[in-house]
């Protein structure tokens, strides 16, 4: 062979002259396309791991995928799967296999099929989209449905690390009473926190609850067969005030029961909202670093203050030099529904209505934590609502749940309540705020008894070490 390359040592061409008359051959090509057994023993090991959640970098390390292919990785089956893409894209046609309509809204599709079902199947209850690119799904367990009715307040608050995006989930928590229980009974999937998409949220809310039973979910102050005293989130303004716009759009009023003519959304709230007291109080830390102790002590005491003492904190807010202080003082008074959702004197809820409801979202806030823990984090919506994630393994012959879709979780709490019912047996038993407070109590009174037992002996003690100095005084002395 003669070889010609260029004088230029960045230029990699070169010539090649074979010598006339002298065979010669050439190096075969890298075997770049995918056999079909290769391909479906890949696309196997896909299906195992489950295309919903399936990445190539997931697949080619679980251990389903090593069991499968005898402790082989898959870039060893044939050279051809050493090329990321040919591996991704077996992925990518897995998961679109398991959803044809995609990840996202994709869940369209999924709501249009379960419309197909009986109502007591259906957990998707409506899909609300826009123009705009703002939609609004609403989700519900029809069996967890009807403890609604059976709730003294409802609980609602956004969590933001289930689904991947600008999607967050809104939840409704109650407490059931009966089971001694705190359930989440709906979640709804959004990508918008306007008035108008809060408005859409509730709307939705109770649209649902009155298809799955048969009966309009309203509140106390308007009906004296319902048990509902009112609800209670943190400072969303828009999700406050959509929840009063969605009183009046449904017209729950009823000026007999209410002894209200005429409203707005504000004066609704005054009667029927509560605003989580560790909000308040954490919108005072933020400040922490640029007022007094004084005045942190004085804006902390405005949650139980009575209605003779609060024209003073107004006048004191309202004066005072401190910026933070003003500008915390300017979100408070921006809607006129707030300060009084803090204040049980300013509030125009019926006082036996305040004591019986929390004065936090703590029991939300904790559900989110365990739902994280049994959902994971970061998922396609439809993904989040309706997709369980399943792993086999082959080793031990196992089914392995590595996290449970919004609608398996819902499904599997209303067959717990479905145990409890059948079985007269509760998951725990001293659940509720008074249980726990007296069993606190219990811990604390147990706690100071070993402390005085304690202190006693230290005492006895004492009083025998001096005692024994003195006979042993006594014996140098003879």
């Amino acid at each position: 062979l003669a070889i010609f390359v260029p004088v230029d040592p960045t230029d990699l061409r070169a010539v090649i002259v074979p010598k006339a008359g002298i065979a010669h051959n050439h190096p075969t090509f890298p075997r770049m396309k995918v056999p079909c057994a290769v391909r479906m023993k890949y696309a196997n090991a896909v299906e195992i791991f489950g295309p919903v959640a399936a990445t190539t970098l997931r697949v080619d390390k679980a251990a389903s995928t090593r069991s499968l292919l005898g402790g082989k990785l898959p870039q060893e089956l044939h050279e051809s799967m050493i090329n990321d893409r040919v591996r991704r894209n077996i992925v990518k046609g897995m998961k679109h296999e398991s959803a044809p309509s995609g990840f996202d809204l994709g869940v369209l599709h999924q709501f249009n099929l379960e419309q197909q079902d009986v109502l007591a199947e259906r957990y998707i209850q409506s899909v609300n989209t826009h123009a705009d690119g703002m939609y609004v799904i609403i989700t519900m367990n029809p069996q967890l449905a009807p403890f609604l009715h059976k709730a003294r307040w409802i609980m609602v608050d956004t969590t933001f690390k289930v689904v991947h995006g600008k999607t967050n989930e809104w939840k409704l928590v109650i407490w059931v009473g009966e089971f001694n229980k705190r359930l989440v009974v709906g979640r709804v999937w959004s990508n918008r926190a306007t008035r108008s998409a809060f408005q859409l949220v509730w709307d939705g809310i109770f649209d649902a609850v009155k298809v799955l039973t048969g009966k309009e979910l309203v509140f106390r102050l308007f009906s004296k067969s319902s048990e509902l005293m009112g609800a209670i989130g943190d400072a969303e303004g828009a999700q406050a005030q959509a929840l009063g716009d969605t009183v009046i759009s449904r017209r729950m009023n009823n000026p007999a029961v209410s002894k209200m003519a005429s409203f707005n959304a504000d004066e609704i709230l005054l009667s029927i909202w509560k605003t989580c007291l560790v909000h308040y109080t954490r919108g005072i830390l933020n400040i922490l670093d640029h007022i007094s102790s004084e005045d942190q002590d004085y804006l902390r005491r405005f949650l139980y203050l009575e209605l003779g003492e609060t024209p003073e904190f107004y006048e004191f807010c309202n004066n005072h030099t401190n910026k933070k202080i003003q500008d915390w003082w300017r979100h408070k008074k921006s809607y006129p529904w707030l300060l009084p959702s803090y204040n049980r004197s300013l509030s125009q809820m019926k006082k036996k209505y305040w004591d019986l409801m929390p004065a936090d979202t703590n029991p939300i806030e904790g559900s989110h934590a365990q739902d994280n823990q049994v959902m994971s984090t970061n998922h396609p919506i439809l993904h989040a609502i309706i997709l369980l994630v399943v792993h086999v393994n082959y080793s031990r012959n196992l089914l392995t749940f590595d996290s449970l879709s919004a609608k398996q979780y819902d499904n599997d709490n209303a067959r717990i309540l479905l145990a409890s019912m059948n079985s007269g047996i509760l998951a725990k038993r001293d659940n509720t705020q008074e249980d726990l407070f007296k069993a606190q109590g219990r811990r604390q009174e147990s706690m100071n008894r070993k402390r005085c037992a304690t202190a006693e002996a230290s005492v006895e003690e004492e009083r025998l070490s001096s005692q024994l100095k003195d006979y042993q005084g006594k014996a140098k002395e003879t």
